[in-house]
């Protein structure tokens, strides 16, 4: 959803999920390219894990916005958790 309240044009979100991608494919080529127990697979780790955090989001936003989908009541968010679990 753009910053004005609307839906963003399928092709931006089309746009984003080639990025993600990308990113994700890539991230995945560099772990298999470093060994493991090191501080750049470590890293590497991370963003894998971050990407596929966003992919998930970016999939829950998709089927929000979806009129196919019945609304469901929603938990809050543990911001204390998301938090630690980024760093």
């Amino acid at each position: 959803m753009g910053s004005n309240g609307y839906a963003r044009p399928a092709a931006s979100r089309t746009t984003s999920n080639n990025i993600l991608g990308a990113i994700l494919g890539y991230g995945e080529l560099a772990q298999k390219a470093v060994p493991e127990g090191g501080v750049v697979r470590r890293y590497l780790d991370n963003v894998m894990h971050a990407g596929d955090r966003a992919k998930s989001a970016r999939r829950n936003a998709s089927s929000r916005f979806s009129r196919r989908r019945r609304r469901r009541k929603r938990g809050a968010i543990n911001m204390q958790a998301v938090i630690e679990e980024t760093f």
